[in-house]
């Protein structure tokens, strides 16, 4: 399995899947949007421990993707009813529609108000509103996305880069244990404000494009963010039951940070050869002559951890490249 997700770490970081095989090297374009599903291990989310662990699945991969949404199965009596009458009708007649399914108890907003409400409850108050007539079929909608991808290529406005970048600043300022906050969050949020944009057809970016990717994103990092209070609570409650073992791990806490400290050291280092030489790319015998001039015993499978980690990129035999931190 980490063979399998170098390799899909390196396609989805490089958009490339090289290819040596029976005296055949080549590289390929891979270029394609991803959408994945996964259960966690056990058949249920730990909320003590991270996705990344859930899904036994190394980190450096999943933040590749632009947003990772968790499903619970928790009680909630509006969704349950929906989700129950709509499991019933399916034995009903046929072609039934979702609004006569579910009672809307609710009064219709006017457009007007909808428009100014939150990205959530704006997507529930536009489908309550949903009528045959507005729904695509799915022969139109494939075309509609392909003509939106080949001819609309948005931009920016100035409002909405500066929408995007007081909150990718925001998030860097504050403390998310565990969340790395990158320039790939800020790149996903462009991509997503883009998109939102071609959605409708429009070859400019605006603040709303821009919000609804921050909630998006918003969404996916607080929940992340809950998750890593959890466990931080969960360690907290243990440490303070066993006194005597709290020592042992402050005592291997500390000998973590150590190394996490000199790993940021040495890439730090490769940042900056690699601005003043203008070359991302080392070689394994670089790496390892680097290392030791920083008193740091840095073995081949010490390399391949990095790579792992998503600080490297292995482009060939003995070949990496250092990844945007």
């Amino acid at each position: 399995m980490p063979e399998q997700q170098a390799a899909l770490h390196q396609a989805m970081e490089t958009q490339v899947v090289n290819i040596a095989k029976s005296g055949i090297v080549c590289a390929l374009p891979a270029r394609a949007s991803i959408l994945a599903a996964a259960n966690p291990i056990g058949g249920h989310f730990n909320e003590s421990k991270t996705v990344a662990q859930n899904l036994k699945m190394d980190g450096f991969l999943i933040s590749r993707f632009d947003v990772v949404f968790i499903l619970l199965d928790r009680a909630n009596k509006e969704i349950d009813t929906y989700l129950s009458k709509s499991v019933v009708a399916g034995f009903g007649r046929r072609k039934r529609r979702i609004a006569e399914i579910v009672e809307d108890e609710e009064a219709e907003c006017p457009i007007e108000e909808i428009l100014k409400l939150p990205l959530a409850a704006r997507l529930r108050q536009y489908g309550k509103r949903l009528s045959p007539h507005d729904l695509l079929s799915i022969k139109l909608l494939k075309k509609y996305i392909s003509y939106a991808r080949k001819n609309i290529h948005p931009i920016l406005s100035e409002e909405a880069r500066r929408e995007i970048l007081d909150f990718y600043l925001h998030l860097r300022q504050q403390s998310l244990e565990g969340i790395p906050v990158t320039v790939r969050v800020l790149e996903s949020m462009v991509r997503l404000s883009k998109a939102r944009a071609r959605l409708e057809m429009r070859e400019l970016v605006t603040t709303a494009d821009a919000q609804d990717a921050i909630s998006l994103m918003r969404a996916t990092l607080l929940e992340a963010r809950e998750r890593g209070d959890q466990e931080e609570r969960a360690v907290t409650q243990s440490q303070s039951s066993q006194n005597q073992s709290q020592q042992g791990r402050r005592g291997r806490g500390r000998g973590r940070g150590g190394k996490q400290q000199m790993i940021r050291t040495f890439l730090a280092e490769l940042q900056e050869r690699a601005r003043r030489e203008n070359n991302d790319v080392f070689r394994r015998g670089q790496l390892m002559e680097i290392a030791r001039g920083m008193n740091w015993n840095l073995d081949p499978d010490g390399i391949d951890q990095l790579n792992n980690a998503g600080y490297l990129l292995k482009k060939g035999p003995q070949v990496y490249q250092l990844q945007a931190l």
